[in-house]
């Protein structure tokens, strides 16, 4: 049984500073200790004919939050990039010119009481649109200590204010799902870039009143379980329209509103999400560990509800190349499918169903090397999902032109890539833009077939026409 948490303040005073979880992100993933990274920075600094005072304490500091006074930020970034063999920006390690930490950095930050999550709500959604290129990406990683947090810290009390005014009622709650319900019918018609705006809009004037006006502890729960929902599709707008740095500040204010309404599979459905924008960015490692965490909250419910959540787990060891573990996974998707749906499951498990789990079994034949695994599962998912997922048809259609590529069935193989390509046109997704360039690669290595190398060409259009309208 889970234990709550004394009953908080309203109000929480704000921290001066937050800590750089940019930075520390990436120096864990580059394997630095504090020692080791400040000599990095020196070594940099002596290259460009500086000496710097920087020593351990000094990136602990950094780590912390503090600015870098002694040390030019640039030399910072430089460090780093030269470590992880990629360019990275002031904003990529957390800084700006002056070596401060941005105060956007604090949304990175698990938000633990509802006075919290309601300033960091209004925050993301009032910045400008013309800053949403600028949020620093940095890796998944990142976002490990908000997991964490909300891993492990107990639940707070039902949330509940006593404001002047009008309560909250259930109607504005069934608003509020009936609502985030459309924008999702969006996304999957025409992409997270489409959904995206008009969602944040919607939380700005339609959720965030709601947070702060009257409510009791069994509403509040409720409220803040439909915020999430909201959130969370944001956040998947977001990642979708590739903006993964605020993105990412999306997904731990979903998180946030999850913990509050003490909801624990909410809660892993969104850190799923992170494991599957790793994947995306072949990053499987990092999904394995959200993953886990995912499974780990989500220990006391059925088989079923967790379907999804070992579906895309066998993708992540498929994607590590450990056969026996993926098939276990899928097994255990297959087992929770089959048993008969629960009066208590939410409605927003419906899309995790035997199309999504027979795709991820297709994604994870592709990664294994079984192509005639690969073209099963992806016919069984085309036949099983619904119409309005467009996005998934086209993942799906050339993910199996692939398969049948690799089986030498050519012609079948250019029938489902030219039908993924006229389901395409119109969508607005970077999710569609990663698959039609796996596709692109897959099928070069068949471009001496006349009829495939046409086909090569349109892919390669689209994923351009892909790029510039996502920008």
């Amino acid at each position: 049984m889970r234990r709550h948490a004394e009953p908080r303040p309203d109000h929480v005073p704000q921290p001066e500073q937050h800590s750089n979880v940019q930075l520390s992100g990436l120096l864990d993933e580059a394997g630095l200790s504090n020692m080791a990274f400040a000599r990095e920075v020196r070594a940099t600094a002596a290259q460009h004919g500086h000496t710097v005072a920087c020593d351990h304490n000094h990136v602990r500091r950094w780590r912390d939050g503090h600015a870098s006074r002694a040390v030019p930020p640039q030399f910072i970034a430089e460090a780093l990039s030269r470590r992880l063999g990629r360019s990275l920006s002031l904003s990529d390690v957390g800084m700006d010119a002056q070596g401060r930490i941005p105060s956007a950095q604090g949304l990175l930050e698990f938000a633990g009481s509802p006075a919290e999550i309601l300033a960091a709500t209004h925050e993301l959604c009032s910045q400008p649109e013309s800053l949403d290129r600028t949020q620093p990406t940095g890796p998944l990683t990142v976002l490990a200590p908000a997991v964490l947090r909300w891993l492990v810290v107990p639940p707070p009390n039902a949330p509940a204010r006593h404001t002047p005014g009008r309560p909250v009622t259930s109607g504005d709650i069934d608003r509020v799902r009936a609502t985030t319900d459309a924008f999702d019918q969006i996304d999957r018609r025409s992409g997270g870039a489409v959904a995206r705006l008009p969602a944040v809009q919607f939380l700005r004037s339609g959720v965030a009143p709601l947070l702060g006006a009257h409510y009791t502890g069994p509403t509040g729960r409720e409220l803040y379980n439909a915020a999430a929902l909201c959130t969370y599709g944001i956040a998947r707008y977001t990642f979708d329209a590739d903006l993964p740095g605020l993105a990412n500040r999306w997904t731990v204010l979903a998180l946030s509103m999850a913990h509050q309404a003490d909801d624990p599979l909410l809660g892993a459905y969104i850190v799923l999400l992170l494991a599957e924008q790793a994947l995306l960015n072949e990053a499987p490692q990092t999904a394995l560990t959200y993953v886990s965490a995912a499974l780990t909250a989500t220990g006391e419910h059925s088989l079923r509800v967790r379907a999804g959540l070992h579906a895309v787990e066998a993708r992540v060891h498929a994607q590590l190349a450990q056969p026996l573990p993926a098939r276990a996974a899928a097994a255990k998707a297959e087992r929770g499918l089959a048993r008969p749906a629960e009066p208590q499951d939410p409605t927003w498990l419906e899309p995790f169903d035997h199309g999504f789990v027979a795709h991820s079994a297709a994604q994870s034949a592709l990664a294994l090397g079984n192509a005639s695994i690969a073209r099963r599962r992806a016919e069984q998912a085309l036949a099983a999902i619904p119409a309005e997922r467009v996005r998934d048809s086209v993942v799906i259609r050339l993910q199996l032109a692939s398969a049948l590529a690799r089986q030498g069935h050519t012609a079948d193989s250019c029938t489902q890539a030219e039908a993924a390509l006229r389901q395409a046109d119109g969508l607005q997704s970077s999710t569609v833009t990663t698959h039609l360039r796996l596709a692109l690669r897959e099928l070069q290595q068949h471009a001496d077939v006349p009829q495939i190398a046409a086909v090569i060409d349109r892919l390669a259009r689209a994923t351009h026409r892909q790029q510039d309208v996502l920008g």
